[in-house]
């Protein structure tokens, strides 16, 4: 990547204060050049807000940062992430997609940059990065160098930098699954999408760096995080099935359970045998239905 290139951010979201908190540790990583679009989906009155905010953001970061938003009255993290890549200005080569709760650690931009002047965007199409959750990671990928087939599952999409060409010829996020879609495949997006890059010949490298987010599954005793880990497994089925064939997915129903019993943190903390039980029955659900799942609306919604 020539030294002069900005990074490209798209951030999906319904919640503008996190929005507003993600864009200002992104332009505190005062000398790197970098390019953000917020692909907003929540109110219009909110949008309206947040529109005020990046304009005052906007003028007083100069030309070194270009921020916008653009408003979305539809729903679904992968529509918005598509649209806000879509948005990005033409001379962004790689892109990253945090979430709205995601942080850059200090020095995260000059560290990548650097990183990627190495990278073959001809043969390259995704970086994965370590994804930490206080001192501890969540998913742990800079050790294994590339991944491939079903390791591309430990990449989660907020840690993930984009090749911007190779989503072009590729195509962008499936828009019927992932969090906030019709369906009830909420999760499994960004699998996909690796998986369709690697199929067209593309590579998943990995790079020793790491994103910051929040711990996940803390209010356990609710229907709405019960629900909500039931179709997120859901969506891990039906994509599992997709690339990997009924088998292969098939043998992963056990999963949270196990990983509940021998007490690893490997898949957010699932602290209750509740949540363990949704997980392994929302996976078995995806496998066995798989592309019908995602055509059937799901019930409830959450942020």
């Amino acid at each position: 990547m020539q030294a002069d290139r900005r990074i490209g951010i798209a951030i999906a979201t319904r919640r503008r204060r996190e929005a507003v908190e993600l864009v200002g540790t992104i332009l505190d990583e005062h000398g790197t050049r970098t390019a953000t679009v917020i692909a907003f989906q929540g109110t219009r009155a909110d949008f309206n807000e947040l529109e005020a905010q990046i304009s005052a953001i906007r003028a007083e970061s100069g030309d070194l940062h270009d921020v916008r938003a653009v408003y979305d009255p539809c729903s679904g993290a992968s529509r918005a992430r598509n649209l806000a890549l879509g948005a990005l200005p033409p001379d962004i080569d790689w892109c990253w997609t945090p979430n709205d709760t995601s942080r850059p650690p200090r020095g995260f931009f000059n560290q990548l940059r650097h990183c990627l002047t190495d990278v073959n965007t001809r043969t390259t199409g995704a970086v994965a990065l370590d994804y930490v959750v206080g001192e501890h990671p969540r998913r742990r990928v800079s050790h294994l160098g590339q991944l491939s087939g079903w390791s591309l599952w430990l990449a989660l999409e907020p840690a993930i930098i984009w090749n911007r060409i190779a989503l072009r010829q590729t195509g962008s996020f499936d828009e019927r699954i992932g969090t906030g879609s019709y369906g009830w495949a909420q999760s499994g997006e960004g699998t996909d999408l690796l998986c369709r890059l690697e199929d067209r010949g593309y590579r998943t490298v990995t790079a020793r760096l790491h994103v910051q987010g929040i711990a996940q599954h803390t209010v356990v005793h609710t229907g709405k995080a019960l629900r909500k880990e039931f179709y997120y497994s859901v969506g891990y089925g039906a994509v599992a099935r997709r690339h990997f064939g009924a088998l292969r997915a098939a043998a992963t129903f056990p999963g949270p359970l196990l990983t509940l019993v021998r007490r690893k943190t490997l898949e957010g903390n699932r602290t209750t045998l509740a949540l363990s039980v949704s997980a392994a029955l929302g996976r078995m659900v995806g496998t066995f239905m798989g592309e019908r799942v995602i055509a059937i609306p799901r019930i409830g919604k959450w942020s």
